[in-house]
């Protein structure tokens, strides 16, 4: 009689098992986004109005990758480093499972900061967050932040809003970008599915 071992047979299934299993991906989120689609705050309670603006602010592509890190991608329709008073960048308001509270990542370049600095809050106070990082490559025209997800609690999942946002000091112009939606307006901001991490 021909046959094999308990332990020869249990260490072939699982070799199988490791073969056949495909590899978890990360969740990745690619909202449709157009050009020319920037509007301005003229402040003081009046409606947000279009605006022309395009450099360091017009958005042409927006990604967001949940994996072992969540990595965050813009790509603008042409990046330029900011002028003395002037101040560009990516704000994102991030939910996670188990947590109402919406955290407000912001990854920025000024004047005196052209290669970009990041900041992290929750519940209003800043979140040291060791790994947190934002490149700005005026060549290709992309901002790219790197979140570590121990910094937003290792959450399962995640659903964020992100709009680009520029201030320019001549005419105290404020000018925003919404990724991926039309929407002109803070009071009902229009998150994203669920990004499950991979």
């Amino acid at each position: 009689m021909y046959g094999c071992s308990a332990p020869r047979i249990v260490g072939v299934a699982l070799a199988a098992t490791l073969v056949l299993t495909p590899r978890a991906s990360a969740d990745v989120d690619k909202p449709a986004e157009g050009t020319g689609d920037t509007f301005e705050d003229p402040g003081g309670g009046a409606p947000n109005v279009p605006s022309t603006q395009s450099t360091n602010l017009d958005l042409t592509r927006h990604e967001v990758r949940h994996g072992k890190k969540i990595t965050l991608k813009s790509r603008y329709t042409d990046l330029t480093k900011p002028a003395e008073g002037d101040t560009f960048g990516v704000i994102t308001y991030v939910k996670v499972k188990g947590s109402g509270d919406e955290i407000f990542l912001s990854a920025y370049a000024t004047h005196k900061d052209p290669d970009g600095k990041t900041l992290l809050q929750r519940r209003g106070s800043n979140v040291d967050c060791r790994g947190l990082k934002a490149t700005l490559d005026y060549n290709d025209d992309t901002i790219t932040t790197i979140v570590p997800r121990s910094c937003l609690g290792t959450p399962e999942w995640l659903r964020y809003h992100s709009h680009a946002h520029l201030y320019l000091r001549a005419g105290s112009q404020y000018l925003y970008d919404s990724a991926g939606t039309s929407s002109t307006s803070w009071d009902d901001l229009d998150f994203s599915g669920k990004l499950r991490k991979g």
